[in-house]
């Protein structure tokens, strides 16, 4: 609703529509984050749902728990 949507059904249209439309996986993640102003962990969740072939879920508070993920 921040983006001046006055209805959820209106901005949630909006969003998947414009990220639908984004050619790359890369342009998928930047729709969410640079023009919707979605955080990483939420980025990936809504991808990951959307995409599942294509995208994981990302939640850097999992990675401490696995110890070591940067290295493996």
């Amino acid at each position: 609703l921040k983006q001046g949507h006055k209805r959820l059904e209106v901005a949630s249209k909006a969003l998947t529509s414009q990220i639908h439309q984004a050619p790359t996986d890369k342009e998928k993640m930047q729709v969410l984050m640079d023009e919707w102003g979605f955080l990483l962990p939420m980025t990936s969740a809504i991808l990951t749902i959307l995409y599942p072939y294509t995208f994981t879920f990302y939640d850097v508070r999992v990675c401490e728990m696995l110890k070591n993920y940067e290295t493996l």
